[in-house]
């Protein structure tokens, strides 16, 4: 697992605690203010009715008292202005590239603010640098983004005497790109060599942190029956084969033809909170499969096929939701002889389905709250 920076967590909650002080005093001022400004209108309608018992005194220390509390509250306001715009940044980047770069290449990978000067004790080992925020990446089923970042990140490269040939950059690049659900679009832009120092800049175009952010108002249903629909999808497609057939004009052709038959019967989310930071939801589905006639040979275990489609989810990232944290998967019930009628063509057909099994799979997603 990729090594991460504590300094960067002390670092923002320091800027967090600063902020919540900063924010209250706002709040204080202003409430000041709203009372002095208050007392200086009772003190000008007083006079405006003829009261003479306003002495000069009294609403020179009224208008004094508002003028006071508008200055206390203007500097209260810049100085949140001013912590706002110093806020430090996360390095969803660097750190979602680590993770990735720490499985790939074997070797401990570091996420820092300034990359070491000179070797550390063990090597070889990988130091990361973002130097700037990441940018939101506009991907997915529609033009908002759904959770993924770009940015620049640089590379420092430490091996060990005995490694006498630099890192491979374009063999990084492939290896870092084959976990698209990880690591997104990356390219390496420049890589240089000094003894046993490389150094690396990674462009990247598309990458999701540990934990995707998620604009809000995205869990609707189409988003919970998109995902439901790629899992059953996926449980269909597994395996397909390609059978020779003849199309309408007389011509031989290959067909897609899938082992397993799938329908839904529901879907919901059971569960959706957030504490400390996470939104976790939880969504289950339940859906019919069988082995379509003449395919038995080919699919063997249809329970332990269905269990590995799930667990292939785990750790991956699904738009407008987040990353699949837990996938379970159970067996409720079983039927011989059932017979499916399908509208096809106006007209309904009927489907010996054999044997069928009902699944209910349960999915643990979590992102950013």
């Amino acid at each position: 697992m990729a090594t991460k920076t504590t300094k960067t967590s002390d670092k923002f909650e320091l800027h967090a605690a600063a902020l919540t002080t900063a924010q209250t005093k706002v709040t204080a001022h202003a409430d000041v203010l709203t009372t002095a400004q208050a007392d200086v209108a009772d003190l000008k309608a007083r006079l405006t009715s003829g009261d003479e018992s306003v002495t000069p005194d009294d609403y020179a220390r009224g208008l004094a008292a508002a003028d006071r509390a508008q200055l206390l509250l203007d500097g209260a306001e810049k100085a949140v202005k001013e912590l706002e715009d110093r806020a430090p940044f996360r390095p969803w980047v660097a750190e979602a590239l680590a993770d990735v770069m720490a499985e790939e290449l074997m070797v401990p990978v570091h996420v820092v603010e300034k990359a070491p000067a000179e070797a550390p004790s063990d090597v070889p080992a990988m130091f990361l640098v973002q130097p700037h925020a990441a940018e939101r990446a506009d991907k997915g089923w529609s033009t908002e983004p759904f959770g993924s970042y770009k940015g620049i990140v640089h590379g420092k490269f430490f091996r060990p005497g005995w490694a006498g040939t630099p890192i491979n950059g374009q063999d990084i690049e492939t290896r870092l790109n084959r976990h698209y659900s990880k690591a997104g679009q990356v390219s390496m832009s420049s890589v240089g060599t000094q003894d046993l120092v490389d150094s690396v800049t990674f462009s990247v175009n598309s990458i999701f942190p540990d934990l995707p952010s998620i604009p809000s108002g995205t869990l609707g249903d189409h988003t919970v029956s998109g995902f439901v629909d790629h899992i059953v999808t996926l449980v269909k497609g597994s395996p397909a084969y390609q059978a020779a057939t003849t199309n309408d004009r007389g011509f031989a052709t290959n067909v897609d033809v899938h082992a397993l038959g799938v329908k839904i019967i529901n879907h919901s989310v059971t569960a959706n909170n957030a504490a400390k930071g996470v939104r976790r939801i939880t969504i289950e589905a339940i859906f019919d499969v069988w082995v379509n006639e003449g395919m038995g040979d080919r699919v063997g275990d249809v329970g332990a096929l269905v269990e590995r489609v799930m667990a292939s989810r785990v750790g991956g990232v699904t738009p407008h939701l987040g990353r699949v944290r837990e996938a379970k998967v159970t067996r409720e019930t079983m039927s011989v002889g059932d017979v499916l009628m399908q509208l096809k063509g106006g007209y309904y057909q009927r489907q010996d389905r054999g044997t069928v099994s009902v699944y209910k799979a349960t999915f643990t997603i979590e992102a950013a709250a």
